[in-house]
C-alpha cells in the first residue's frame, strides 16, 4: 500500500485468538466498518473516493488486538515493534521470506537465477549436487520484478475470461416484538435475509415511513448462517417499518413487506 499509494492510512489490522477474544474483535470490526462506510456515504465533498476513505476514518479505527478474554489493546501492527500485541501474537514467517523475499514484495511468480552454492554456506560436494537437483531451473531472484508483473490499474480486478453473473432473488422479512418502556413502547425489530451468502457480510437498512418517505432508522451488518440483525427503537404512535438490502455480487437487492407496529395500551388501576 505504501509503495503503490504512498499511504496505508486506509488499512486497520485487528488481531485475536481464541473464542473469548475473537468474538469481541469480530463485533467491534463489524460495527467499525459500518460506521466507516456510513461516514463515507454521507461525505458530499469533492474528495476522491480514496481521499474520503482516509478523511472519514473513525477515531477508533486503529491497529489493535484483543487479549485477556476480550480486552482491547491499541498497538501499531509493525513487525519488530516489540509492542504488547506483537508479543501476544508474534508474526510468523513464510518459506519465501526465509528464502530471501523482501517483506511486502508483491511477487506471485519470481524470475530465476542460477543457484549459487556460495549463498548457502559451506556446502559439501554432495550437498551442492542436491541443491542443483532440487532447483534445476534456478532459484528466485528477488532483486527483479516478478514474471509479467504489472502496476495495479484499479480495484476489483479479475483475471481470466469474462463471466456472466446471474443475480439471484432473495427474501427479506422483518418482525417486531414490543414491550412497555416508560410512556412509550419499546420495539425490537428483527430482519432476516435469505439465502445468506456464506462468504460475505450483508448490509441491512432498517427504515420507517415518515411524511410519506422512507427514512433510515439504523444500518446493521447481518452475518452468520441465518443472516439476521436486530434493532431496538421506541415509539409513541403507530409506525410502519421495513428492511432494505442492496444488491451484492450474485444476489439481487431485497425489500421486506412494510410492517405496522402500534404502541401498547396500558390500563391504570
Amino acid at each position: 500500500l505504501q509503495r503503490t499509494n504512498g499511504t496505508s492510512a486506509n488499512q486497520v489490522m485487528f488481531r485475536a485468538q481464541g473464542g473469548s477474544n475473537v468474538q469481541p474483535m469480530k463485533a467491534e470490526a463489524l460495527s467499525l466498518m459500518g460506521t466507516w462506510l456510513d461516514a463515507i456515504e454521507a461525505d458530499n465533498s469533492n474528495r476522491t473516493p480514496a481521499e474520503k476513505v482516509i478523511a472519514d476514518k473513525p477515531a477508533d479505527a486503529v491497529d489493535a488486538c484483543w487479549v485477556g478474554g476480550g480486552t482491547r489493546v491499541n498497538d501499531p501492527a509493525v513487525i519488530g515493534s516489540g509492542g504488547p500485541c506483537e508479543t501476544t501474537y508474534p508474526p510468523h514467517s513464510l518459506p519465501r521470506l526465509e528464502a530471501g523475499q523482501p517483506l511486502g514484495a508483491p511477487i506471485l511468480k519470481c524470475q530465476l537465477r542460477p543457484a549459487n552454492p556460495a549463498d548457502y554456506g559451506a556446502l559439501s560436494p554432495s550437498q551442492s549436487a542436491q541443491l542443483a537437483a532440487a532447483f534445476p531451473n534456478g532459484v528466485c531472484d528477488y532483486s527483479k520484478a516478478g514474471v509479467d508483473q504489472q502496476l495495479i490499474t484499479g480495484t476489483g480486478q479479475e483475471f481470466g475470461p469474462p463471466r456472466s453473473i446471474r443475480q439471484r432473488h432473495r427474501s427479506l422479512r422483518i418482525s417486531a416484538r414490543t414491550h412497555r418502556s416508560g410512556r412509550r413502547t419499546a420495539v425490537r425489530l428483527t430482519a432476516r435475509l435469505g439465502p445468506c451468502p456464506a462468504t460475505t457480510w450483508q448490509r441491512i437498512v432498517i427504515q420507517r415511513l415518515r411524511g410519506g418517505r422512507w427514512v433510515p432508522v439504523a444500518v446493521r451488518i447481518a452475518g452468520g448462517h441465518r443472516c439476521t440483525t436486530t434493532v431496538a427503537v421506541r415509539i409513541a404512535r403507530p409506525v410502519r417499518f421495513r428492511a432494505l438490502s442492496r444488491f451484492s455480487s450474485g444476489y439481487a437487492s431485497a425489500v421486506s413487506k412494510p410492517r405496522t407496529v402500534s404502541p401498547r395500551r396500558f390500563r391504570h388501576r
